[in-house]
């Protein structure tokens, strides 16, 4: 079945918002997000593979927000080194950085 350019460019367009509001608020579902946004938008009705695209994007631009974690020690050792780490009481954290 071929897909009308108004039904593409409105799951776009409900993607690009989406994907706006899983930044602001990390820690909300994707499907909550998607529920929410149904409710407040005059959206034509989703398909499933068009819900499956919104989630995978939504948890693509969730992740691109996170550092990458260090592959090699000496990294790992380099950003705890450029790392300030502070106490509750607002004091520097004394880390013993053992490289070698």
């Amino acid at each position: 079945m071929q897909k009308t350019k108004r039904e593409t460019l409105n799951r776009q367009q409900f993607n690009n918002a989406l994907k706006r509001k899983a930044v602001l608020d990390i820690s909300t579902k994707p499907a909550k997000l998607i529920h929410t946004e149904i409710r407040t938008s005059n959206l034509l009705p989703l398909t499933l593979s068009g819900v499956t695209l919104i989630k995978r994007n939504i948890r693509k631009v969730r992740n691109s927000i996170h550092p990458r974690l260090p592959k090699r020690s000496f990294d790992t050792h380099n950003a705890l080194n450029n790392m300030e780490i502070l106490t509750n009481t607002g004091k520097p954290l004394t880390i013993i950085n053992d490289i070698h």
